[in-house]
């Protein structure tokens, strides 16, 4: 995976409020201040709320692609959905007792999960339009790339917490497609996805960076 080009966490901490993304190697990681212990909890525990609280945050930024990319299979109401995301990110989200923080290994979010093929799209980000144009190309065809596949874009404003999803062609087209996003965003923020679905909506591919990541 290639590192992150995005101004915000190229190399150095940044603070948005309660959260810092930073970089070790390739990947991102994002810190967020944790709650103490109540009561009589035990450290365990707190570790357990606090990871869990995190999952949750996550799940709700994400909601627009999860709710595609890991909503597949005969369980797919908002719950399982949920269930989905922490199952694929447990392992993607820590507890730093000593700095008392939640640590989230960025990079590594499962958001879509499934055996098809990731799809073929590349994408041009224009800061002054505020626009983001999808090219696709004629994929291949095969067990695991059907023409009718239905493919998609997520974007994330990472600063803003921001999410939103784009359909775009199915597999077997080519062309473009053009977003514009509202002035709200920061475009030096921004991450975006790629990811397919079956036309009967029972599998899906990994999703994949296309650009920030």
């Amino acid at each position: 995976m290639p590192k992150i080009l995005l101004s915000l966490i190229t190399g150095i901490q940044n603070a948005l409020g309660d959260v810092v993304y930073y970089m070790v190697g390739s990947n991102c990681y994002m810190r967020r201040k944790g709650n103490g212990p109540s009561g009589e909890a035990t450290d365990a525990q707190v570790a357990q709320q606090n990871i869990m609280g995190t999952l949750g945050r996550l799940s709700s930024m994400f909601d627009p692609i999860t709710s595609i990319g890991l909503k597949v299979g005969k369980c797919s109401g908002p719950s399982a959905v949920y269930n989905n995301f922490v199952h694929y990110n447990r392992k993607n989200v820590s507890w730093d007792a000593e700095k008392k923080e939640v640590v989230v290994n960025f990079s590594a979010l499962v958001l879509s999960h499934g055996t098809l093929y990731p799809p073929e799209v590349t994408v041009t980000v224009t800061a002054e339009g505020r626009s983001l144009s999808f090219e696709q190309e004629v994929g291949f065809e095969g067990a695991k790339m059907n023409p009718d596949d239905e493919l998609f874009a997520g974007i994330f404003d990472m600063k803003n917490e921001f999410c939103t999803i784009v359909p775009l062609r199915t597999r077997s087209e080519s062309g473009t497609t053009v977003k514009t996003l509202p002035v709200q965003w920061d475009f030096d923020s921004v991450i975006v996805y790629a990811f397919a679905r079956d036309a009967k909506k029972r599998h899906c591919s990994t999703a994949i960076v296309i650009h920030g990541l």
